[in-house]
């Protein structure tokens, strides 16, 4: 496997513009000495020696400005606070070209100027003494505009944070790049989970908690395994319910599972404790979601139902699928249809449903699966909704108009299961082909499938590298991807 290779960007800075007018100044006062001494030696030849020294500071004057007006001052575009020839302009802001503190412009002194007894003009001495601080100030008038305004450093603020802002999507997009690489080309290693207890039966449901240390998986066998995934021994069992249980889901240190005695019960996750158990559907209950005090459930019974997770209060009860609802997910953020907390179904009667989770009212139905539609997840990065049918397709949506964006083929069986990685890009999907695949939603390339699984795959989690998975073989796996 070839190795990474980080880029280290380095800055090379050369002598500072101060050094170089220090410089400068120090030069031109060493050369005026020299002269003032050749002055008072031969005062006759004074007329040619001056003219010859005017002519020679005049043109080293020249190239010294000419060397620093050609060096290219560190910009935005190099890291620095200070803007390019032009960037000023470019964001609106108009320098004032000359003057000093505070915009008022300054003119140069004029040089005390006598005779010689030729005739010709003599300066004094003092004059090129006084072209080191002009230089400075012209100097420094060229580099910045000399008075800013807080206008001007809003606009300089807001020029920066667009170059951070396109700075941090190049990183996410190289990063995203390097996960797509890995997940072609690194190996993995396969585990399978066999503590001091296992499952007696298919498993229908795993989730992790917020840390990823603990893992719960729900069973046929009536029950839930509780497992330490640093050391894979089985922490504690949970019995309660009746019958198999369906699913699972969890927030901060609830976990809540329905099963097919029709009931809810809530646990505490650290403990495993029995917090409070919920009734109110006549059918099996096939799928939860908690979010907050909020608890949604979805029944065999077509209904989906709305309770106060605390008190197991019946708050709202939404009526509209002709079949079972198999899956749901819930925006809690104001991005569809004007209101807060929508709620999305899925249906064994092939349609995606959207609701007004307060009022019941269905907003939008979605139609394109040709079976049962088993799952359905949110994509934050874009707002689209991502289904998995019977028809062995996935499909990613656009919620608002119902259009159909992309159709994922691949699998020969039917797809139970997706699972979006943290970077909303990866997609994992699981099958009763028996395989797991990883599909890149930018473009819809399958990218890898994981097989070792002797059964169909009903559900996935993921943290980090480690992708958990659990079937109908009794065998719940780690998936640990080898990246670099």
């Amino acid at each position: 496997m070839e190795a990474s290779h980080s880029v280290e960007q380095s800055t090379h800075s050369g002598p500072s513009l101060i050094d170089m007018q220090e410089r400068s100044s120090h030069s031109h006062h060493n050369h005026s000495s020299s002269d003032d001494h050749d002055h008072d030696h031969d005062h006759d030849d004074h007329h040619h020696s001056d003219h010859d020294h005017q002519h020679h500071h005049d043109h080293k004057h020249n190239n010294n400005n000419d060397k620093l007006a050609s060096r290219r001052l560190i910009d935005v575009d190099d890291f620095s606070p200070i803007p390019r020839k032009g960037t000023w302009e470019n964001m609106g802001i108009n320098p004032v070209q000359t003057g000093g503190a505070g915009g008022h412009s300054h003119s140069h002194k004029k040089k005390d100027k006598g005779k010689d007894h030729h005739g010709h003009d003599h300066d004094h001495g003092h004059s090129q003494h006084s072209d080191a601080p002009q230089q400075q100030q012209q100097l420094a008038t060229a580099t910045a505009p000399s008075s800013v305004t807080l206008d001007d450093m809003q606009k300089l603020l807001a020029y920066q944070t667009r170059v951070i802002v396109e700075l941090e999507r190049q990183v996410e997009r190289q990063k995203l790049q390097i996960r797509l690489l890995n997940w072609r080309t690194a190996g993995y290693t396969s585990t399978v989970l066999k503590g001091n207890v296992t499952h007696a039966g298919q498993v229908l449901a795993l989730r992790l908690n917020q840390d990823g240390t603990v893992l719960a998986s729900a069973s046929q066998d009536k029950t839930i395994l509780i497992w330490d995934t640093t050391t894979w021994s089985c922490i504690r069992r949970l019995r309660g319910h009746a019958s198999a249980v369906y699913c699972l889901d969890s927030e901060g240190d609830i976990l809540v599972s329905g099963s097919a005695d029709k009931t809810i019960l809530t646990w505490r996750f650290s403990t495993g404790e029995t917090l409070t158990t919920i009734k109110g559907h006549k059918g099996s209950v096939y799928c939860i979601r908690l979010v907050g005090n909020i608890l949604v459930s979805g029944s065999a019974d077509r209904s989906i139902k709305v309770w106060d997770v605390r008190t197991g209060e019946l708050i709202n009860s939404l009526e509209g699928h002709q079949g079972s609802v198999s899956h749901l997910q819930i925006f809690d953020k104001p991005i569809l249809f004007g209101t807060t907390n929508v709620l999305v179904s899925s249906s064994f009667d092939k349609t995606v449903k959207l609701w007004n989770i307060y009022t019941g009212e269905c907003l939008a139905t979605l139609r394109g699966h040709k079976d049962f539609v088993n799952c359905v997840k949110i994509n934050p990065a874009n707002n689209t909704l991502i289904t998995a049918s019977n028809d062995m397709t996935i499909k990613v949506w656009n919620p608002e108009t119902g259009q159909c964006r992309m159709t994922l083929k691949g699998h020969v069986a039917n797809v139970n299961y997706v699972r979006l990685e943290d970077n909303n890009t990866v997609l994992l999907s699981a099958s009763k082909d028996r395989k797991i695949k990883v599909w890149n939603l930018q473009t819809g390339e399958l990218v890898r499938e994981l097989n070792g699984h002797k059964e169909s795959v009903h559900c996935l989690e993921a943290a980090g590298d480690n992708i958990y998975s659990a079937s109908d073989d009794g065998v719940i796996r780690q998936w640990k991807m080898l990246f670099f």
